[in-house]
């Protein structure tokens, strides 16, 4: 903005101005260029009269205006669209304390309100707490906005601007979510396996349930169901990471070593900061005997997340294995305590 804009301005003024002095004399061509003017300004100027206070987000017909944009580039990037949705809880009152969570927090809009504020990632929001959620669509997958799975079915209300939802407001209408991937992570499969589905029939294209749903139907060692809740998730979102990372894992549980190598790489490039990916790939190495490339993709794995406990723990082993017992064992001790030498946590 600082670097670039500025210039274009005196440029595209300077270009004006010097149309200006080569048909200034000639009346016919000077009404035209001043109809032209106001022609092209036309569009600029409706859109920024009908989508008070959005008009930043305006993006002009070489891409197909804002609609063309939508998916492509981002829309309310300073979340000015949080107002009204928090204005709309406002006007919901609730006798008890509501959680309201947001895929990004404004302080401001918080304070002074009898409810409690909560960040959540959206792709995670059936493993939280909370009443109302605000998502911008800022942060959320371009496949999902074009083929319009946003806003989700519990959407309250919603912000358009020039025909496309911008920022939607979710109230959750069942708790069976949350106890289903509680249950997961207390090891009773059976119970998160049979809780999910009932969540997923209430939501029927919730990613995070179904993720959920797959990901026990994995642990309870049940790969025919993982995969195909999988390929139920691969139809609402083709490119989720946690999706192919876990399909990665059946492949390799299922000794299809090469298949869960490809799908692991495949995600890394996809996400290159995807540190879940590094550490299930560098086990699949492992198991090859190419310890150097595991102990690689570790050190990878530790940049993006210092504090990860299990890239602490394979690298300990690998380095036990090969002999280099002083370094392995400070490692595991990293894995166990979460200290490092980039602090503890």
């Amino acid at each position: 903005m600082l670097f670039i804009f500025p210039p274009l301005i005196v440029l595209s003024a300077s270009g004006l101005w010097l149309m200006y002095e080569r048909i200034k004399s000639r009346k016919v061509l000077n009404l035209f260029a001043l109809a032209l003017a106001l022609l092209l300004l036309y569009g600029p100027v409706k859109y920024f009269i009908l989508n008070y206070p959005y008009q930043y987000t305006f993006f002009n017909q070489l891409v197909g205006g804002t609609k063309g944009a939508y998916g492509q580039f981002e829309l309310d990037y300073y979340f000015t669209s949080f107002k009204k949705a928090y204005d709309f809880i406002d006007k919901n009152p609730s006798e008890n304390e509501k959680v309201v969570a947001a895929n990004f927090i404004i302080p401001e809009y918080y304070k002074n309100k009898s409810y409690r504020p909560k960040l959540i990632d959206y792709y995670n929001r059936s493993s939280e707490a909370w009443d109302y959620a605000i998502i911008c669509n800022t942060f959320l997958d371009p496949y999902q906005l074009k083929h319009g799975f946003w806003p989700p079915a519990n959407v309250v209300y919603h912000e358009d601007i020039d025909g496309v939802p911008i920022v939607a407001v979710l109230k959750r209408k069942t708790n069976l979510d949350l106890v289903g991937k509680t249950a997961m992570d207390h090891g009773d499969y059976d119970t998160a396996i049979s809780t999910l589905n009932k969540a997923l029939e209430e939501d029927p294209q919730n990613e995070s349930i179904i993720l959920n749903l797959a990901r026990a139907y994995f642990l309870n060692n049940d790969t025919t169901n993982a995969i195909t809740t999988i390929q139920h998730l691969e139809i609402l979102y083709p490119s989720n990471e946690w999706a192919k990372d876990l399909k990665g894992e059946i492949s390799f549980m299922q000794g299809e070593k090469e298949m869960a190598i490809e799908l692991f790489k495949e995600n890394i490039i996809y996400n290159p900061r995807f540190f879940h990916s590094y550490i299930n790939l560098a086990e699949v190495l492992k198991c090859q005997g190419k310890k150097d490339e595991a102990i690689g993709y570790l050190k990878v794995c530790l940049r993006i997340n210092p504090y990860y406990r299990p890239a602490y723990n394979l690298y300990g082993q690998i380095l036990v294995e090969q002999g280099d017992i002083e370094l392995g064992n400070k490692m595991l001790e990293y894995s166990i305590s979460g200290n490092s030498r980039y602090g503890g946590k």
